[in-house]
């Protein structure tokens, strides 16, 4: 009989292997985050801090 598929084996260790790749995006993802929390706090970094608008204050029609 011809195998005619990958081995259970192979399957594990690639099944291991998204897993950790999982995990590593999910700490990279989770650093992002935190480093943009930071930066929200830092008024030196441009385009961190919120907008009038996005803060709820008066437009001052320049968009429309």
């Amino acid at each position: 009989m011809e195998d005619s598929g990958p081995d259970i084996d192979e399957l594990e260790a690639e099944a291991d292997r998204l897993e950790e790749r999982s995990d590593e995006v999910g700490e990279h993802t989770d650093q992002a985050g935190s480093d943009w929390e930071t930066k929200k706090q830092d008024e030196s970094v441009p385009g961190a801090q919120p907008s009038d608008e996005e803060r709820g204050g008066a437009s001052d029609g320049a968009d429309q």
